[in-house]
């Protein structure tokens, strides 16, 4: 293990050494490229769908017979004036545009945590070349998607460095931006209330209200504006008072969704064999897991085993137990009031924040944990800085292969998806946020 770690259970300083990021940083360099070349010019994907959705609203809109109600529930109005605006482009362009800024945003966030984390020791570049290779699976899957969520860890990065700084009014106007593009990041305004960040919060709330109460109005109406809002708090009313747990309100459930509420139903419920949860022999069920041939014939795929068979009530009443007390825990690791937090301090509790705005959502895919960035940055520094035990080097260890050893290149589809079911992405993210909440030392810069 000393090539991993050195004599003191720290990360063996090699790994960041100018010849070995100068390597690493080369090697990125045909993998870009060949995004480029499959993300622009190969690829459809999320982006299409995001695509025709702006197509849809400039099309009502050019019409006068704009109708929010006809649009997607789980975004905000906003966001469908975001894709409309990727619409006035020719699609291939509109790509190619997208694809170019989300490098550009990806780099940018890459400084912006290098900042607030603080710079040495280790030097922040290192640091930042080693975390893009260890998520680069979901940082590939992204940029295939012309990197449409980088721009929201853009944002949320740009108001966590503005909260860092104290530029309170930056800060509550990029928070409301990330959360009015993807709704997830709603989840820093009750953290700014905890945190008795009072102005920051106002300012989120006012800048949440004009992006997504006024902005759309002149081109939805009040009536179709108000009636958006209120299907965006029915879905996520659905979704937390259904009797189904598994249940999104917006599609069927996907073991590719590696949202914790899901991953717990996962392991708590068994599924009979006509459920898209569970996972039949090749040739059985179709793509979207649904039976061709009688159910009675279908039998499970050898790499899938059920664990607990709790009634959907009972599963319930156990994921918000395990949810309050994760919050519990977290309240009480946060506790510090905002103006009594150290800078270094405040950018980690973000960083676990970012993280959780993927996890918690009900719809997380691969491309989503792109936002588990910061805190591999923030653990990556931490393993560099300070002697680790045993457990928590192999926990370290573990969080690299639950990353990048359940690929589809490597296993082949049917496989993949067995192995997707077992939601070792979100196992690898709660790890992290363990080892983040360790108690670790502040740089000299702090």
């Amino acid at each position: 293990m000393s090539f991993l770690f050195d004599q003191f259970g720290r990360l063996n300083e090699r790994w960041i050494s100018p010849r070995v990021t100068r390597g690493f940083f080369l090697a990125l360099i045909p993998i870009l490229v060949a995004s480029a070349v499959t993300g622009i010019f190969l690829k459809d994907n999320d982006f299409q769908w995001h695509y025709a959705q702006g197509q849809k609203v400039l099309e009502e809109i050019g019409s006068g017979a704009a109708e929010a109600g006809t649009l997607p529930k789980q975004y905000f109005l906003s966001r469908m004036l975001f894709d409309s605006a990727l619409a006035l482009l020719p699609y291939r362009l509109a790509r190619a545009i997208s694809w170019m800024a989300g490098v550009g945003v990806l780099i940018f966030s890459l400084r912006t945590w290098g900042r607030i984390i603080g710079r040495e020791p280790p030097r922040w570049s290192a640091i930042a070349v080693l975390a893009v290779w260890w998520v680069l699976p979901f940082l590939h899957r992204d940029l295939d998607e012309c990197g449409l969520q980088i721009f929201t860890l853009g944002m949320f990065s740009a108001g966590a460095a503005a909260l860092v700084e104290r530029r309170w009014v930056t800060a509550g106007v990029w928070m409301a931006l990330a959360a009015s593009y993807k709704t997830s990041p709603l989840l820093v305004l009750p953290y700014l209330l905890y945190k008795r960040l009072w102005r920051e919060a106002g300012v989120m709330i006012v800048a949440l209200v004009l992006v997504n109460g006024v902005l759309p109005i002149p081109f939805f109406g009040w009536q179709q504006t108000l009636e958006a809002g209120k299907s965006l708090v029915g879905l996520a009313v659905y979704s937390a008072a259904s009797g189904d747990p598994e249940a999104n309100g917006v599609e069927t459930p996907k073991h590719q969704n590696s949202s914790l509420k899901l991953a717990l139903v996962r392991f708590l419920q068994t599924f009979p064999p006509e459920h898209p949860l569970f996972l039949a022999k090749p040739g059985q069920k179709d793509s979207n897991q649904q039976p061709v041939v009688p159910v009675a014939e279908i039998e499970r795929h050898w790499a899938f085993f059920q664990f607990f068979d709790l009634d959907p009530s009972t599963v319930k009443i156990v994921v918000a137990a395990v949810f309050a007390l994760f919050g519990l825990r977290l309240a009480w690791a946060f506790r510090a009031s905002g103006g009594d937090t150290p800078n270094f301090q405040l950018a980690r509790e973000l960083a676990l924040l970012a993280v959780l705005s993927a996890v918690l959502s009900p719809f997380c895919w691969k491309q989503h944990l792109v936002m588990i960035l910061p805190i591999v940055m923030v653990v990556l520094r931490d393993s560099f800085c300070t002697a680790m035990g045993r457990w928590h080097r192999a926990i370290l260890i573990l969080v690299w292969c639950c990353i990048w050893l359940p690929q589809r290149d490597i296993l082949g589809r049917e496989l993949s998806v067995a192995v997707a079911s077992y939601k070792l992405p979100t196992l690898a993210c709660l790890a992290l946020i363990f080892l983040a909440l360790q108690k670790a030392p502040a740089s000299k810069t702090d």
